[in-house]
């Protein structure tokens, strides 16, 4: 009777070592053997994992779909093991490449957090950045604002994630999204607002409703009336 165990090593190079270690019990021998995977096909594995699709994979990372299953033919050779099971709808993970996943997934954000680290004592500023946005507030905010950030921060990657108030705050809260841009305020200890600016809001109505020509409308007034 054998035990397998897999540790994984890594460091800033282009490839992960997969240090695969068999203890034979009875003998009290073990074997050792060093696998070394590419980042890039760790990427693309996981790509591949949360799509479910080889296909959507290949649209996303801008790769042909045969040079993908390449990478993880190499992979799945240079581990011994499967890694994906086909069905009609896509691909599944197997209990192996459940486990890939995890490792793969904290291998990665380790590397992007050590270069993060190293660039910032060199001064640049690196790392993701997820905001969220408001739908009304979109139109606003994106476009002019946010390509200014990522002219100034060409390293920190941006992600824009929309959604109404009462859900980005759910969001930041659970740290989901680093930040949001929302209209309301909700007194929660662990969330800091800070005031950017003001809107004005208008009521536009047809020319023959018996709101028309006023220079305002009070509150309960709108309440009963159907806007769209």
């Amino acid at each position: 009777m054998n035990t397998t165990i897999i540790c994984f090593l890594y460091d800033l190079s282009n490839s992960v070592i997969l240090s695969e270690a068999t203890h034979y019990d009875l003998q009290g021998q073990a074997m050792a053997l060093q696998i070394k995977i590419d980042f890039r096909q760790l990427n693309t594995f996981l790509t591949i994992a949360n799509t479910g699709s080889f296909s959507r994979a290949s649209e996303k990372l801008f790769i042909a779909q045969p040079a993908l299953s390449r990478q993880i033919r190499l992979m799945e050779e240079a581990l011994n093991v499967q890694v994906f099971v086909r069905h009609g709808r896509g691909v599944v993970l197997t209990p192996a490449g459940e486990l890939l996943y995890q490792k793969a997934q904290a291998i990665l954000q380790d590397l992007e957090r050590t270069q993060a680290s190293v660039s910032a004592i060199a001064g640049e500023v690196t790392g993701q950045v997820v905001l969220g946005i408001l739908p009304t507030a979109a139109y606003s905010f994106s476009g002019g604002i946010i390509e200014e950030f990522r002219q100034s921060y060409p390293q920190v990657s941006l992600a824009v994630k929309s959604a109404m108030s009462g859900t980005l705050q759910q969001l930041v809260a659970q740290h989901r999204v680093d930040l949001a841009i929302t209209y309301s305020y909700s007194k929660q200890k662990h969330l800091h607002y800070t005031p950017l600016m003001e809107e004005r809001f208008y009521l536009i109505a047809n020319p023959a409703s018996p709101l028309s020509g006023r220079d305002s409308v009070s509150l309960s007034e709108r309440l009963n009336l159907p806007l769209i």
